[in-house]
């Protein structure tokens, strides 16, 4: 069958904040910071294949949805 990829845009999903600093690792991402992250997006973009050739990754189909009521 085909397979299903999620990324959940909430805390504790394994989304990193960068510490703007190399010698500081990343830290987790915070509710607030997530959300300041989706009020200013304004666009999603999917890059495709590059390759010259043959199809390694056929992506068929794509969903943005809210699963919170």
């Amino acid at each position: 069958g085909p397979l299903r990829v999620s990324a959940p845009l909430k805390e504790g999903r394994g989304w990193l904040k960068d510490s703007q600093n190399s010698l500081v690792p990343w830290s987790a991402a915070s509710q607030c910071d997530i959300i300041q992250v989706l009020s200013r997006l304004s666009a999603v973009r999917i890059l495709g294949d590059w390759t010259a050739w043959y199809e390694t990754v056929a992506l068929d189909d794509v969903r943005l949805i809210n699963t919170a009521g």
